[in-house]
């Protein structure tokens, strides 16, 4: 637990750094993100980056687990985009701000042990967010056009978790 609890210690001493990383990273990834104040962004990155810890001193990944599902659930839109991915987006800059700066192998196999629990614990929800309406409220709209675009967006969601699985490995 002490290697956990050294990282938990870091990433609050380095607070500051590591949320201006984490907020360019997701305003050089995620449409719409620049155009938010960096104050606004490196406030979000703060909150995140306080899960973090608060997930590294109890030792499980229920504080990260409970940030992104709320951000999930209360489906906050990242874009009006059928492909947009904005958590597992989030979660990406999260593991590309957090790797380079682990500081022992127990911490980094713990991070990316809460990573995929996260990934995993998020999809459901997402599904049910890019899913296209069915019956008579399909018909109505472009369904051939929403079904293509939801069936791309769900295999880019699969892609990235397939992606970052092997990047552990």
């Amino acid at each position: 637990m002490l290697p956990l609890k050294e990282f938990a210690d870091f990433v609050t001493l380095n607070m500051a750094n590591l949320a201006a990383t984490y907020a360019q990273l997701l305003a050089e990834r995620e449409a719409g993100q620049e155009s938010f104040p960096a104050i606004v962004r490196e406030a979000s990155a703060r909150k995140a980056l306080r899960a973090v810890v608060e997930t590294f001193t109890l030792g499980k990944a229920d504080p990260l687990i409970l940030h992104f599902k709320a951000r999930v659930d209360h489906h906050q839109p990242w874009s009006e985009s059928a492909y947009d991915t904005g958590p597992l987006v989030e979660i990406e800059c999260l593991a590309q701000t957090l790797s380079p700066v682990v500081t022992n192998l127990e911490a980094g196999k713990f991070l990316w042990r809460v990573l995929s629990d996260v990934r995993y614990a998020t999809m459901p929800t997402l599904e049910r967010i890019v899913s296209i309406p069915t019956g008579e409220s399909a018909k109505r709209s472009n369904g051939d056009f929403e079904q293509q675009a939801t069936k791309a967006a769900k295999e880019r969601i699969r892609m990235l978790i397939n992606l970052e699985a092997s990047a552990a490995t």
